[in-house]
């Protein structure tokens, strides 16, 4: 008899966006234009503490004053915090009293679940930094309720982030102290050829894919993938219409993960 239609495949070489308690917008957009496929992400990166860190952080939370503000965009900045605190009872009670007066801010469940137990946040069930900048910002300027949030804000972050916090806050002559405690970095060609094996493990070989991945051209290839389709940059329905339709598409968004897949 004949065989049941394998369902499609998506694969996106990239990192899970599950911000903010919702999925990925990618994974998101390819299920909702093709329904009933399978869509994984494949990551590129690999994101860990930074060397030093954590004594750096111990100190700064250690010398929290009581007018100091503790600002967390990242559950990676929250874990950290964690770590910090486990180490130091000195920075532990800074934390927790800070967490008492409605001094630590953080953006998204997941941020503040990541913060040590006891440990209480005011949380921005949604939002980027220039939202909790402007959020620190009006209590600083003395709008609404508390209008005693004066002091410097303690910044946890990551080696490469985005610059709305800080620029918003000093703009808003408040003090920010970032504190890089995180990087990301990539992941080896193995590691990430390793999940590409897992992913199409029913498939016999990538062969023939070649390096015309970039070509405008959609040509089929051995194992049912297709190569060559660019698609539109920008928001992901747009990326998602353009996808073609084939039994396994590979969605690279950097060259490393074209390169692991091809090499």
């Amino acid at each position: 008899g004949l065989m049941a239609a394998r369902a499609m495949r998506v694969l996106l070489f990239k990192d899970a966006a599950e911000r903010r308690e919702r999925q990925d917008d990618y994974v998101s957009a390819f299920q909702g234009a093709f329904p009933g496929a399978n869509v994984q992400c494949v990551p590129v990166l690999s994101i860990g503490p930074t060397a030093g860190s954590e004594a750096v952080l111990v100190a700064e939370l250690e010398e929290m004053g009581t007018q100091d503000l503790l600002a967390l965009t990242s559950q990676h900045a929250a874990a950290a915090v964690s770590r910090a605190v486990a180490s130091s009872e000195r920075a532990r009670t800074a934390v927790e009293s800070a967490g008492a007066d409605g001094r630590v801010f953080a953006v998204g469940a997941k941020t503040a679940q990541s913060l040590p137990a006891g440990v209480l946040a005011t949380g921005l069930s949604a939002g980027t930094g220039g939202v909790l900048a402007a959020h620190i910002a009006s209590k600083a300027r003395g709008e609404g309720a508390s209008a005693q949030l004066g002091g410097r804000v303690l910044y946890p972050c990551g080696e490469t982030r985005r610059p709305e916090l800080e620029t918003a806050l000093a703009e808003a002559d408040v003090e920010v102290v970032p504190v890089p405690v995180y990087a990301s970095t990539q992941r080896s060609p193995e590691a990430i050829q390793a999940d590409l094996d897992a992913a199409l493990a029913d498939i016999d070989s990538l062969s023939g894919l070649g390096s015309s991945r970039h070509g405008a051209e959609a040509a089929a290839a051995p194992g049912g993938v297709t190569r060559g389709s660019l698609l539109p940059a920008g928001a992901p329905a747009a990326a998602a219409a353009g996808m073609p339709r084939a039994a396994t598409v590979l969605c690279f968004f950097s060259p490393r993960g074209a390169e692991a897949a091809f090499r």
